[in-house]
């Protein structure tokens, strides 16, 4: 975790911001935030969203480091994936953003949950479709 505590300083550093003032921005004393960039595991996805809307750069990069920053015109924007948060926590499904998870899948896993996701897509338009 080493990686991500030196990208959330340098962006604390570049956006000139005090540990102080990021942890409370974030709703954390400065003790929990501390815990939470020395944890030894990965940090909790909804604090990624918050720390990279807040640091202004992409969560690709705090978490794994890739060099390029939001782009506040992509087709992806934080606003939808605070609302796919939402929606997960809405069915108590928090475990499904577990990025440590999800890297663990192979680009043939991931082929087959987007094939799936689509499947289910569709099977749901057809329910919609028929009690109309």
């Amino acid at each position: 975790m080493e990686g991500f505590l030196s990208r959330v300083e340098k962006f604390m550093e570049i956006r000139n911001l005090t540990r102080k003032e990021v942890s409370e921005q974030l709703g954390y004393s400065e003790e929990q935030f501390d815990q939470i960039l020395h944890d030894e595991e990965w940090p909790d996805i909804y604090i990624v969203i918050r720390l990279s809307r807040l640091l202004k750069v992409s969560m690709d990069y705090l978490l794994l480091g890739k060099e390029h920053f939001v782009d506040n015109n992509s087709e992806i924007s934080y606003e939808k994936v605070e609302e796919l948060v939402f929606l997960l926590e809405k069915y108590n499904l928090e475990s499904f953003m577990d990025m440590e998870k999800w890297s663990r899948i192979d680009k043939e896993g991931l082929i087959s949950v987007n094939n799936k996701f689509y499947e289910l897509l569709s099977k749901a338009e057809e329910r919609k479709n028929r009690t109309q």
